[in-house]
Parts: C-alpha cells; sequence; structure tokens
C-alpha cells in the first residue's frame, strides 16, 4: 500500500516537474502551447476581408495566414478549391474533407479556400486570388442547398463591381429587395423553430467548457492536459469515428427527442430502414423553389458568375470544374417517399428534389454552352454504401460522404489527365 502510494506520488511530482518546465520553455517558444490547443476556444473561427468578405480567421489554429483552412499557404497549388462549408469541411476533421482526400488521392498540392456560410459571390471575390497559384484546375463547389440565397446586399454589389455578369439587373435588384423584406424574416422564422443547420462538430478538438470549471482551467492552462487531448483526438481522427462520437447535438435519436412540437412543423425526424436522418424541408422548400423571382436571381447571378470563372480561367489556361454537392433532403426524397411515413412531408421532399434536378440540368445547359466541365454529385452521393450526411440536423457531409465525392473528383481529375 505504501508502496503504490510512494509511486503515485513520484508520478504526480515528475509530471509536475514536466509541466513547470513546459510552462517555462513556452515564454520563449510560444508553438508550444499553440501544439496543446491552449486557449483556442478564446479565438473566434470567422473574420471578414475587404476583398474576399467573410474568411476564415487567420488566429484560429486550424487556419492558415490567410483564414483558410490548410497547413500552410503555398506559393502554387495543383488545385485550388473554392466554396461553402461544404468545401470548408464544416464537421468534419481537416483531414476529411473532400479537398484534403482529393490532394491524397491525386498526389496533388491542393489549396482549399473554402468558407462557410459564403456563396457564389464570394466565390467570385476569390477566384482572382485562386489564379494567382498557378493551378491546373479551380474547383468550386455549389450547394443546391442555398448558393442561391444571396446574402443583402449582394446583386447591388454584383451591379457595382461586375455590370457584365447581370442580363437583367433591374429585375435582379426587385428581388433583393423582395429577399430583404421577406425572406430572411421568413428564414429567422424557421431558424428559431428549427434550430437550423450548425456544424455537428463546429469545435472537433477544442469543446468549450462551462465557465469557472476544473475542466476549463485545465483545457486553457495546462500543457500536459492539452498534448493528452491533441493525442486523443489525433487517435480518434484515424479511425473516422469523429462525426459520430463527438457530434454535439447527439446522434439521431437524442436530436430527434428534443424536437418540440413547433420545431416539428418545420423539421421531419426520418428513422428509415437504412437512413437516419432528420430534414430541414420547410426551409429547403422556400431555398429550392425555382419558381421564386428570388430563388430565380440566385440562380441568373451564378450563371453569370460562372461564366465569368470560366473567361478569367480559361485566359489563363485554367480549367474549371463546377462541382454539384445535393442536399439530403432531395438525396432521399424517393426514399423517404417509397417508405410512406408522411405524405406531407414527402410532397415537399419530392418538390425540393424536382426544383434541384431542374437546376442541375439548367448548370449543365450552361457548362455545355461555355464549354467548361460540371460534376454533377447526386447519383453517387446516391449509391453510396454508407450514409453520406449525418443523422441530425446537420446538414452537412459526414465524412464518408467528404470520402465519396473525393473520390468522384479524384476520378474525374485523373480520367481528365489522361485525355
Amino acid at each position: 500500500m505504501i508502496d503504490n502510494l510512494k509511486k503515485i506520488i513520484l508520478l504526480l511530482s515528475s509530471l509536475l516537474v514536466l509541466e513547470l518546465v513546459l510552462q517555462l520553455a513556452s515564454l520563449w517558444v510560444p508553438a508550444i502551447k499553440d501544439a496543446a490547443g491552449l486557449n483556442v476556444q478564446k479565438v473566434g473561427r470567422w473574420s471578414s476581408h475587404p476583398q474576399w468578405g467573410r474568411i476564415g480567421n487567420p488566429a484560429y489554429w486550424e487556419h492558415d495566414e490567410w483564414g483558410f483552412r490548410n497547413p500552410h499557404r503555398p506559393e502554387n497549388a495543383d488545385i485550388v478549391t473554392i466554396g461553402d462549408s461544404f468545401t470548408y469541411g464544416t464537421s468534419v476533421a481537416s483531414n476529411e474533407n473532400w479537398p484534403s482526400q482529393v490532394a491524397l488521392l491525386t498526389d496533388s498540392n491542393v489549396y482549399n479556400m473554402g468558407v462557410g456560410a459564403t456563396n457564389p459571390i464570394d466565390y467570385m471575390n476569390r477566384f482572382d486570388v485562386a489564379l494567382n497559384f498557378k493551378p491546373e484546375y479551380v474547383i468550386v463547389a455549389l450547394w443546391m442547398g442555398n448558393d442561391f440565397v444571396l446574402r443583402e446586399g449582394g446583386i447591388d454589389q454584383l451591379s457595382q463591381e461586375y455590370p457584365e455578369l447581370l442580363q437583367d439587373a433591374d429585375y435582379m435588384l426587385a428581388s433583393q429587395v423582395q429577399f430583404e423584406n421577406s425572406w430572411s424574416a421568413e428564414y429567422d422564422h424557421f431558424k428559431d423553430n428549427c434550430g437550423v443547420e450548425k456544424s455537428a462538430v463546429n469545435t472537433i478538438k477544442k469543446p468549450a467548457v462551462q465557465e469557472g470549471s476544473i475542466r476549463r482551467w485545465l483545457s486553457s492552462s495546462v500543457i500536459l492536459y492539452g498534448v493528452a487531448r491533441e493525442i486523443k483526438n489525433l487517435l480518434v481522427n484515424y479511425t473516422h469515428e469523429v462525426p459520430e462520437i463527438l457530434d454535439a447535438r447527439g446522434k439521431f435519436e437524442n436530436d430527434r427527442n428534443s424536437l418540440s412540437e413547433s420545431q416539428k412543423k418545420h423539421c421531419f425526424a426520418w428513422d428509415g430502414a437504412e437512413t437516419k436522418t432528420i430534414f430541414f424541408n420547410s426551409w429547403r422548400s422556400l431555398a429550392l423553389n425555382v419558381d421564386d423571382p428570388r430563388v430565380r436571381a440566385g440562380v441568373d447571378a451564378t450563371k453569370g458568375i460562372l461564366r465569368a470563372m470560366h473567361s478569367h480561367a480559361s485566359e489563363q489556361q485554367v480549367t474549371l470544374l463546377v462541382a454539384m454537392i445535393p442536399t439530403k433532403e432531395s438525396l432521399y426524397a424517393d426514399a423517404f417517399s417509397q417508405q410512406g411515413q408522411n405524405a406531407a412531408v414527402a410532397a415537399q421532399l419530392n418538390a425540393i428534389h424536382k426544383h434541384e434536378r431542374s437546376l442541375s440540368l439548367e448548370f449543365k445547359k450552361l457548362a455545355q454552352d461555355d464549354i467548361f466541365a460540371i460534376l454533377d454529385l447526386h447519383d453517387v452521393l446516391l449509391h453510396a454504401d454508407k450514409q453520406v450526411f449525418f443523422s441530425t440536423r446537420d446538414a452537412h457531409l459526414n465524412a464518408n460522404g467528404h470520402k465519396v465525392v473525393a473520390e468522384e473528383i479524384a476520378r474525374w481529375l485523373i480520367n481528365n489527365q489522361s485525355h
């Protein structure tokens, strides 16, 4: 008993001495605390840039000096990726997002310029910067879920900075006013009543802890605690179980049980035979209604943006690839209807699917006319062997979804190079 106590005291004393050495060393080498992930929760993930709009915070632990989710900023890149949270890799680890996996599959240097909560106007603002990396390819990923919901002032910005992109600016500006007066209020209504599409693991590896708790003190102050946490998370990442283990909303059952009666009017928890997830059907019905002039304005503006991107890329002999990522509401519409759980929700999902497929055909026609490449990821995700979206209200692709997207894009790149 005494011997065991002596061993425990010796171990604790050794750890204390090591901690003191590390703390002293960190005064001269601040990177020690950075590596242990201390105080990162005090640094916001997002920032803004006068030209690029919303970007990542360069001070955030996963971001490079420009604020993008890369280990560092290279002089040149073989491939540059541009998009929103589906390209950034919200809710998955940085080594699991599709740009990182494309880099491994093609043995290429890929620079990821994806930023959450952005849209095609922001993609346009980043495009010339992407070309400065002298890439062979620029891949622009469109998420069908809300990329056509242009932010307030977006059309006005386009009309001033890129007037050549708008074929009917007056109608688009009128639609934008309509959006600002009505659509944003509708979105806020759905957000308040459904708890909208937040990241499942936005704070992956760096969980927030309660103010004043012992864990908060350990997390923000003790280097050895941070090192142990980093080792644990690295092990978890390599097993590809991060989204399910650290899902901040819990798995399907917890999220389904948390829905209030009011929320159930806008969200639907699907407990399918092979798929379990929660649809945000009310908002998706609104954001993908191509008969709504507010959506149509966003679609037409996006077409002009893609034409301009293709023109700029061609001038520098860069290949533009547009990848279209579907919503889970569209992807699972047919399977949901076949199970006959709820006729009203099935009708909503079928309408979403119809509008989304219609938009897909429009963009394929645009690509054919303007001779740029486009890749519709709907079918490959539909036929994946495992679920590709989270089982919660999180609208993002899970780790398997990113893997499927990366494999399809890598396949296209390899085939394109062989020709």
